[in-house]
């Protein structure tokens, strides 16, 4: 049978002790004289539900509490560790919640093999998969998952299929990417292409195409320094599992022809478009 013991102690501060049965292990608490901190020698497990709580105020696990519930590790990084026999019970297991030491900075963090969800009205609205990704509003298909947003800048080249300008062409473009659907935006302005001949061609893309999928059309607008059939509709088409694109014009729906270099100063060529990767 359990035994309770209270004793007082020369600093003011009582002294409860609790030998669990069966073991004889004593758990000892010190009951502060003029803080509301109640401080623990050893770690107390509470494996029994409490059926109807008489306590009022706030509770407070390491220094005095401002909210219902506060847990205050100091100096260091604070958790909060949900866990069952399923999961276990060691300090990688279950989930935990964690402020770090700066204070700046906090993880919502599931140590084992599977999905965090998010529900709102009693319905799941997010999930993160444990392979990575997002799902919305119950879907838990990996392939419909969002595993990737970014946007930044790339180096697009201007070359010729038979040979290159003279002095390099270069841009700085942009690209944003959704998942697997790549936007891009490229400017060359009042370019010198002397020396090119060829198929206009514009390497560089910030991510490989898709491979596999058949060639993706980008709008393009021409302006001086090339050659086509102005009766065309002119293109540049990235060809699949490549970095690169080149120019073509359609005319009728059915028959096309490349766009060439016609060399020399003032050349503009502006692209954008999307692209799977």
């Amino acid at each position: 049978m359990a035994k309770v013991k209270i004793q007082g102690n020369a600093s003011g501060t009582g002294i409860l002790t609790v030998t669990a049965p069966n073991t004889s292990t004593d758990r000892t608490i010190t009951l502060p004289d003029s803080t509301a901190t109640i401080a623990t020698t050893t770690e107390v497990a509470l494996k029994a539900p409490i059926a109807s709580p008489e306590f009022t105020g706030n509770v407070g696990i390491g220094g005095s509490p401002s909210r219902n519930l506060s847990v205050n590790s100091g100096g260091s990084s604070g958790y909060i560790q949900l866990c069952n026999t399923a999961s276990g019970t060691a300090a990688s297991d279950g989930l935990e919640i964690k402020l770090d030491s700066a204070g700046a900075n906090a993880d919502i963090r599931n140590r084992e093999n599977g999905y965090l969800s998010f529900y709102t009205n009693n319905s799941e609205r997010m999930r993160i998969l444990s392979s990575g990704g997002i799902t919305f509003n119950g879907d838990t298909a990996a392939a419909n998952a969002l595993d990737d947003y970014e946007t930044g800048t790339f180096t697009a080249t201007l070359t010729g299929h038979t040979s290159n300008p003279s002095t390099p062409v270069t841009e700085t473009a942009y690209y944003t990417k959704i998942g697997n659907v790549v936007q891009i935006a490229i400017a060359f302005n009042n370019r010198n292409t002397s020396g090119a001949v060829g198929n206009v061609r514009v390497t560089g893309l910030p991510f490989t195409s898709k491979s596999g999928e058949p060639r993706y059309p980008l709008s393009a607008v021409f302006y001086h320094r090339f050659t086509w059939d102005t009766d065309r509709t002119a293109y540049m088409l990235i060809p699949d599992d490549r970095t690169y694109m080149y120019a073509y014009a359609l005319k009728g729906g059915t028959t096309w022809e490349q766009v060439t270099h016609s060399a020399g100063t003032g050349m503009h060529l502006w692209i954008s478009g999307t692209y799977l990767t």
